[in-house]
């Protein structure tokens, strides 16, 4: 019979305590959250960690750019140079005036065919060097450098045929024909080689602008 009794007993005393519990609850509420010194460490912490994240990032990114904008440059001045040589060489300072001393030694020949020599003509060995990674410089420097190796090349091929043991046996008109068609690409190559250049040149100096300038923000940041 004494369960009878226990049970009511257990089943007061549980609800009292709740309700203890209860109003101690509302008379003393825990501390929030963010006042938990627990909390307020791991917030700190990976509020830092997000930080540094996101300055590495930001470094790694300017890093990249700037040694992607550096390779840009050292393509572009290899070029530059490489054209450079071509169209200031000497010999092709007065193309059209040697074209026309050619022109006049046939008019000129008598029983021994004049045949002019022709150089092995081989300009674009940077170009060869560079041109899987020819899609990193811009589209408007790249299409003049395009055109003016596709030029450099035509010429080489005509130069061989030129050079062949055939030329000399073909006759007076078929030979000056020849060389005049020669010394027209050249002509044009110069010219699109000029055109190649300027390009190159503004591409360079708008690469090197922008290098002072991050040079220049910098030297300011670590002054700062």
């Amino acid at each position: 019979g004494w369960r009878w009794v226990a049970w009511p007993l257990a089943g007061s005393a549980a609800l009292w305590a709740e309700a203890a519990v209860s109003q101690s609850l509302l008379l003393h509420p825990p501390p929030p959250l963010w006042r938990d010194p627990r909390i307020l460490q791991a917030v700190v912490a990976g509020a830092f960690l997000a930080a540094g994240w996101v300055v590495t990032f930001t470094a790694q990114r300017l890093r990249d750019r700037r040694l992607r904008r550096e390779k840009r440059l050292d393509m572009q001045k290899a070029l530059r140079a490489e054209i450079r040589a071509v169209v200031d060489a000497p010999q092709n300072a007065d193309l059209p005036g040697s074209l026309q001393r050619g022109l006049d030694r046939f008019a000129a020949e008598g029983d021994r065919p004049y045949v002019p020599l022709f150089p092995h003509e081989k300009h674009d060995t940077v170009f060869q060097a560079l041109v899987a990674e020819i899609h990193l410089l811009p589209t408007e420097t790249v299409e003049p450098v395009i055109y003016y190796y596709n030029q450099t090349v035509a010429i080489a091929m005509l130069a061989q045929d030129l050079r062949s043991e055939r030329y000399a046996d073909y006759d007076r008109e078929r030979r000056a024909a020849m060389l005049k068609s020669y010394m027209n690409m050249k002509i044009e190559g110069v010219r699109l080689g000029r055109i190649a250049l300027d390009s190159l040149t503004e591409a360079i100096d708008a690469l090197e602008a922008i290098s002072r300038r991050d040079r220049g923000q910098l030297g300011r940041g670590r002054g700062g």
